[in-house]
């Protein structure tokens, strides 16, 4: 091997220990259909772990080449190697897959008379309806984890004062009274309204993006710094509520030559 040779070996392989050696912190977001308050990030490298925000935000000192593991109750734990990409942008995006128990299936069939054949042609296979055999539960919208931890709030169990047995008692519910008087109740209606703009957010950050940015030169953490921007203003939340995406849109395009001018101020 040449002088040369040698020499350039040397620089590359200095460059890439100098690469990643180099630590940040990183900025990220954890997207999800659900809750995504409390998700645990580990940095497997360097030990470093940290847990979202109700935002779902969160901060972590990483370095490239690193390996990121992301888990949470509800979700498929996944882990993420921290490209050069992430530590130039100093920002990494997570989504998160919600776990799925798959139950055998319920057939519901005839009697069988013993004849193969006679059986074969009878067989028929239903798909078991809970509701429509009586069985109690819940057959509406499915809640998220914000509107169930809400409506465990204003619920709950009834206490009953007075009476021996077999006498009558007074029943009354202590639990929304007591959470609402701790300011508990209040806190959680915010959590879902929270979500519910988390939830559109994303909606609005898939559909329009492309529509949004083609004519602006952001990175993809200024993009995600945009959309929380916004959220924080009075008028976008009195628009996510009336949910009309023509008019968010037309909000979101007038916004961003305001955050370009405080980006370029910045700069």
């Amino acid at each position: 091997m040449g002088l040369k040779s040698k020499i350039l070996y040397c620089l590359i392989l200095f460059s890439c220990g100098v690469l990643h050696s180099q630590s940040v912190v990183l900025s990220g977001n954890v997207i999800a259909e659900d809750d995504v308050e409390g998700i645990h990030i580990l940095n497997k490298s360097n030990n470093q772990n940290t847990v979202t925000n109700q935002r779902g935000a969160f901060e972590i000192l990483a370095g490239a080449s690193d390996t990121l593991e992301v888990s949470g109750i509800m979700y498929d734990p996944i882990k993420i190697i921290v490209s050069a990409k992430h530590i130039n942008d100093k920002y990494i995006a997570v989504r998160l897959d919600k776990k799925i128990n798959l139950l055998d299936e319920v057939i519901v069939g005839k009697i069988l008379t013993g004849s193969l054949d006679s059986d074969i042609s009878n067989t028929e296979t239903e798909t078991l309806d809970l509701q429509k055999l009586g069985v109690p539960g819940y057959y509406g919208k499915q809640l998220t984890q914000a509107e169930r931890r809400l409506a465990d709030a204003t619920g709950g169990k009834n206490f009953s004062v007075g009476g021996g047995m077999g006498g009558a008692g007074v029943g009354f519910n202590l639990n929304p009274f007591l959470n609402r008087i701790s300011g508990r109740t209040k806190k959680l209606k915010n959590h879902v309204v929270l979500d519910n703009q988390r939830t559109y957010i994303e909606k609005l950050k898939s559909q329009y993006s492309d529509q949004l940015f083609e004519n602006h030169n952001l990175t993809e953490g200024q993009k995600n710094e945009f959309f929380y921007y916004c959220s924080d203003n009075e008028e976008f939340k009195t628009l996510i509520k009336q949910q009309n995406d023509a008019l968010v849109l037309n909000f979101l395009l007038n916004k961003l030559e305001s955050f370009n001018h405080i980006i370029t101020n910045k700069q």
